[in-house]
């Protein structure tokens, strides 16, 4: 880095720029000057574009439109706290506040301010950003009760194989990979056995209702009498024309295409992969006062934690529930 202070001075008693007054200079103008007289004699080129991308990617959208003498460490410190409650680790975090201290430290050289507010800022620490990004964590995307009244309705108007994909995913909480692994041997009397799995845990009997297991029975039926006329017969519940496995994008669009067909009728269904059904799935389960351990089974996860991590939300409204009727029950006695 190549040493500033005479240069600066000198800028001092040679720019206009330094003689309008600190309260008339926004960031955004004075990061325009650092860019043009200050960056290119003091940063590497390739340093010059890291910094430009966090400052126009972060800091000027933030506080670009503020003036540097209004700039306080609060809120630099609500920019860097948003910008770790994204789950970014601690370096990532600190990257950007180190760029507009330096930026800051250049403004006081030149007489802006007299103070860098980014010197009382605080890094979050590790274990509060992990907290932070479990609460942010996105909840899984659901069709609601009016949206399945509709779907399923719909649904009785299309090909069979598609009936039967979307009550496997809906009804036995499914994944897509373990509906498509279906063989013909995996259908049993009362459920399906899942082979084909996405891990060991996720190998499971799934038992299944009784509207499920006649499509899939009807399914069965169908692809056995076709069997022999296929190119490839090679035992798929779900084929393509030739016999072959269906492919792994076939079931999103059919049910995307499903969907944008029923809200051309006036409906805002929202349009989400077929794995919603699986969420939507586990929701109801969870709502419907299941224990933890038969969900958690029943969807094939390795253990209780991830079910509970993954459905938190719900978990957390059972539990205030269960709260509520308590207190309704003891007020009444």
């Amino acid at each position: 880095m190549i040493a500033v202070t005479k240069w600066e001075d000198d800028l001092i008693s040679e720019k206009r720029y330094n003689e309008e007054k600190e309260e008339d200079i926004k960031l955004d103008r004075f990061v325009e000057f650092w860019r043009k007289e200050i960056a290119p004699m003091t940063l590497r080129h390739s340093t010059q574009v890291t910094y430009n991308d966090l400052i126009d990617r972060i800091i000027l959208p933030n506080l670009g439109h503020i003036y540097l003498s209004k700039i306080t460490p609060t809120m630099v410190q609500k920019m860097i706290n948003e910008q770790a409650e994204k789950g970014l680790s601690k370096r990532t975090v600190k990257y950007p506040l180190q760029v507009l201290s330096s930026i800051f430290s250049h403004a006081i050289r030149l007489g802006k301010i007299r103070d860098n507010p980014c010197a009382r800022v605080v890094l979050p620490n590790t274990e509060q950003q992990k907290k932070i990004e479990l609460e942010n964590k996105k909840l899984p995307k659901l069709f609601n009760k009016e949206d399945l009244r509709i779907m399923i309705n719909a649904v009785k108007d299309e090909q069979l194989k598609y009936q039967t994909i979307f009550f496997l995913a809906l009804s036995g909480g499914l994944r897509r990979g373990e509906i498509l692994g279906l063989k013909i041997d995996d259908v049993k009397d009362k459920g399906v056995m899942i082979n084909e799995a996405k891990n060991i845990s996720s190998e499971r009997f799934v038992t299944l209702d009784d509207a499920t297991m006649k499509l899939l029975r009807l399914q069965k039926a169908e692809i056995v009498k076709i069997s022999s006329s296929l190119e490839h017969n090679e035992g798929w519940l779900f084929i393509q024309a030739n016999g072959r496995k269906m492919g792994k994008g076939t079931p999103r669009q059919w049910l995307i295409r499903l969907i944008k067909q029923i809200n051309k009728k006036g409906h805002d269904i929202p349009v989400l992969p077929i794995h919603a059904l699986r969420h939507t799935n586990a929701t109801i389960m969870v709502a419907s006062g299941i224990d933890i351990k038969t969900a958690s089974q029943r969807l094939g996860h390795s253990n209780t934690t991830m079910t509970m991590e993954i459905y938190a939300h719900m978990l957390k409204e059972k539990e205030e529930s269960a709260a509520s009727a308590l207190d309704d029950y003891l007020h009444e006695l």
